[in-house]
């Protein structure tokens, strides 16, 4: 798709805010070096991609929400999209529940997979119920796209259309620049510069990104540009930040975000567009897999679902009654056996 035509297309808010990384480029096996740089340099080429694979990993025991809002000015008009959105993955189970305000009312998919079957739900307010519009079984094509999900976290992302900041990295059409200390409110941050040869349609060309060491190298700031296609003359210039909050063994946990991008052709801005997300997000290392469910919604299961081998409450507590009722009976038992041998 063109990239102009594009930014006034209304789009969903889970793509624009919670998972940019859909529009993830593989960007290449090549890898940057850090010969002939600074010690600092040799450093982030040295603890940044560990440190980005375990941030990655600690993404994945996350779930909860995101409010946010996409706004473009094109053609001379504003349009706004008020979206909201809930997700939660564990084990190749995935679950993304995502909403966008339209015609007065919040109009809402659900997307789950679990080990036996894919489902969709729908409605066109938050007032009605959940309607299926889709359950198949679980193909081995759903691999594919978990392993996707576990490659694309909202840390790293620097503008939309745009690979992730990892990828980018291995890519050999990055070049680094310098690596510089940068002190923010007391932190010891560091300043990344970059260039990038653009290509097909990642149309990246460079800029620089803040970024955290004492929190898994990941964006607190930044800037990059981009051209706006091999058939458009022009450039579009975005900035990005992230506010987080402390996890456990150091992780940060995204609360806030804020991506603004404008558009030049001639010296003229031709468009803007504006992203904020606000998260609420809560570490949830284990998730059982009857929150991935048709059931969860209080919708009937596929009649070819397996049925999980469980035992119910009222089963359980019986069987633990009946065995104490043994324990008691053969006690008694023994105690009047024992009385009658002492001739009591």
């Amino acid at each position: 798709m063109d990239y102009l035509a594009a930014l006034g297309k209304p789009c969903r808010i889970l793509p624009a805010l919670m998972a940019l990384g859909t529009f993830a480029w593989v960007a290449g096996a090549g890898s940057a070096t850090a010969q002939d740089q600074s010690p600092l340099a040799k450093r982030l080429f040295a603890e940044a991609p560990r440190a980005w694979s375990r941030q990655q990993q600690f993404f994945l025991t996350l779930q909860g929400s995101n409010n946010g809002e996409r706004r473009v000015l094109y053609d001379g008009k504003w349009t706004n999209q008020p979206g909201k959105t809930f997700f939660k993955q564990y084990d190749g189970n995935m679950l993304t529940e995502s909403a966008n305000f339209e015609s007065g009312s919040w109009k809402g998919i659900v997307e789950g997979v679990n080990s036996q079957y894919v489902f969709m739900l729908a409605r066109d307010s938050d007032t009605k119920p959940w309607v299926i519009t889709k359950v198949d079984k679980r193909g081995e094509e759903w691999q594919n796209v978990w392993n996707s999900r576990t490659k694309i976290f909202p840390d790293l992302l620097i503008a939309p259309r745009t690979p992730p900041l990892h990828e980018i990295f291995q890519s050999k059409k990055f070049r680094c620049i310098s690596v510089e200390p940068e002190r923010t409110n007391d932190e010891d941050l560091v300043r990344l510069t970059f260039t990038f040869s653009p290509e097909g349609s990642v149309r990246l060309k460079g800029g620089w990104l803040v970024l955290d060491p004492a929190h898994f190298w990941v964006i607190r700031k930044g800037e990059t540009e981009q051209d706006l296609g091999e058939k458009n003359e022009g450039t579009a210039k975005w900035t990005v930040q992230y506010d987080y909050k402390e996890g456990s063994r150091n992780h940060p946990i995204i609360t806030k975000t804020v991506m603004k991008g404008k558009f030049w052709q001639k010296g003229q801005v031709i468009a803007e567009q504006l992203f904020t997300g606000n998260y609420d997000l809560q570490e949830r290392a284990s998730i059982p897999e009857s929150e991935f469910t048709l059931t969860a919604y209080g919708l009937p299961e596929p009649h070819w679902a397996r049925p999980k081998k469980t035992i119910s409450s009222l089963w359980r507590w019986l069987g633990i009654a009946g065995i104490a009722c043994l324990v008691l009976g053969a006690g008694v038992f023994w105690f009047k056996r024992r009385r009658a041998a002492g001739g009591l």
